[in-house]
């Protein structure tokens, strides 16, 4: 688990790490995780700018609206759908 700027706790059962060693181990476990190798570099690079520049990306939650797009999120019913333009066209 990352805990912040190189510091972590791995735990393996037997083995436990902790520190910048466990940081690392975390971000190899991550980056092997991306399914292609093409991803894993590019995440690599952006997490190595971000590390560099002490970027923090902005983790926002909007509101409500976001959430009640998906009906099963908030437990309502799904209101009335738009029919498309082209449903009259053709009937």
């Amino acid at each position: 688990m990352a805990i912040g700027r190189r510091a972590a706790v791995a735990d393996f059962g037997i083995v436990r790490f902790k520190g910048s060693f466990a940081w690392l181990t975390w971000l190899f476990v991550h980056l092997m995780y991306l399914v292609e190798f093409s991803n894993r570099v590019l995440v690599f690079i952006q997490w190595g700018f971000l590390y560099l520049t002490y970027n923090q990306g902005a983790r926002l939650i909007t509101g409500p609206a976001n959430l009640a797009a998906d009906s099963r999120i908030v437990g309502r019913t799904p209101g009335p759908q738009p029919t498309p333009r082209s449903a009259g066209l053709f009937m």
